[in-house]
């Protein structure tokens, strides 16, 4: 049998292009410099037999930088060891601003410590935008959790930016302007907004054991405007989500669909009160979904949301989507919700727009509105 390979290229070569019957072939691929990643298909042949070799090389990680912020910092430091520690969020913002995080890049904030202040990336020419592979990721160092207080403003903004992880950290408020948690905040936790044209999906955000709470608007909110752009491959695990106004969490999109792939998994939402001054929208949910093509919500638990929903048109509902196709919600606990102002406060729903969608195994009770609500747009 005579064989040949083909589909060489500048970075693969091999010891020999032609043999004959049995024999040992060495191929050898050069390291990957580019931060772009590379694919070649090399083809042996013989005999009117062919069989291709897929060689796959990702792009060079570039970052990978530690940056600790300490209470006893200085934010003329340059971050890069505990004894170089910032100070404060103001010198995230600085580098967030001017360099730019890379993927891989770690900012952590020493734990049992509270840095107060507002975090801001703008995501602009792919600055501050990590990978699945090489998130950029926010947490915290030593021993304890560190808390991000944000006053009354908000603690995380994000705009045409992921690749992001939060882990260990609690994240707080003031307290909510006319919630339940009296105080004069006025924003949102932790938020993500995209616009940028194209249809464009901005891939990876995850959320693990961290805590928000203490703000007028959602805990956490995802959101895109600009057609079908939005977010992918979300996930919320082993969080809380309480003591929000608006809703622990929820996500919303212009087009149909703008975010694919979320799940939320074994997380709490609870005491999200509503808002006793919106009267024109339903306030006080524990998690919503719309805009989501693909997802799940399992093991979470909503209990004593909505008490101050002011909306007479339509309340709150402890775990509930909209606009939604494909999603799975199974194993979740939704108890003692409040409709507010006398309407809704259900356990679970199904709402307008919900489609190819399944809800099973899951435990509603001691709601003051329905324990399972399924609806439709007409």
């Amino acid at each position: 049998i005579v064989w040949t390979i083909a589909g060489l290229t500048s970075w693969i070569t091999a010891s020999t292009t032609t043999g004959s019957n049995n024999a040992t072939i060495n191929i050898t691929a050069a390291a990957n410099t580019s931060i772009t990643g590379r694919i070649a298909n090399i083809t042996v042949s013989g005999s009117g037999i062919s069989r291709v070799i897929n060689i796959t090389q990702s792009g060079t990680v570039l970052g990978g930088n530690t940056f600790y912020v300490s209470s006893t910092g200085n934010d003329a430091n340059s971050g890069l060891s505990v004894a170089q520690a910032w100070q404060s969020i103001s010198a995230v913002n600085n580098y967030a601003n001017n360099t730019g995080f890379l993927p891989g890049d770690r900012i952590l904030f020493e734990g049992n410590r509270t840095f107060t202040g507002s975090i801001y990336f703008d995501g602009s020419g792919a600055k501050n935008r990590g990978t699945a592979v090489a998130p950029i990721q926010l947490s915290s160092y030593g021993t304890g959790t560190a808390t991000i207080f944000a006053g009354n403003s908000y603690a995380f903004y994000a705009y045409n930016a992921a690749g992001h992880s939060f882990v260990n950290l609690i994240i707080r408020g003031s307290g909510g302007l006319n919630t339940g948690t009296p105080g004069n905040n006025t924003q949102q936790g932790i938020s993500y907004y995209a616009d940028l044209a194209g249809s464009v999906k901005l891939n990876y955000l995850f959320f693990s054991n961290i805590s928000v709470s203490g703000f007028q608007r959602n805990g956490l909110v995802i959101g895109s405007w600009n057609g079908t752009t939005g977010y992918t491959n979300i996930t919320l695990i082993g969080s809380s989500f309480f003591n929000n106004g608006q809703a622990g969490m929820s996500s919303y999109s212009e087009g149909l669909y703008g975010h694919q792939n979320v799940n939320v998994i074994n997380c709490k939402f609870y005491n999200n009160s509503g808002r006793s001054d919106n009267t024109t929208g339903n306030t006080g949910s524990g998690l919503i979904l719309s805009g989501v093509d693909g997802g799940r919500i399992e093991y979470c638990e909503a209990y004593n949301n909505g008490y101050l929903n002011s909306h007479l048109g339509g309340g709150p509902v402890g775990i509930w989507t909209y606009i939604v196709n494909n999603i799975l919600i199974q194993y979740n606990e939704s108890h003692h919700n409040k409709a507010g102002l006398d309407a809704d406060g259900g356990g679970f729903d199904f709402d307008g727009g919900t489609n190819n969608s399944i809800m099973q195994y899951n435990y509603s009770h001691d709601n003051e509105g329905a324990g399972y609500l399924v609806a439709q747009y007409v």
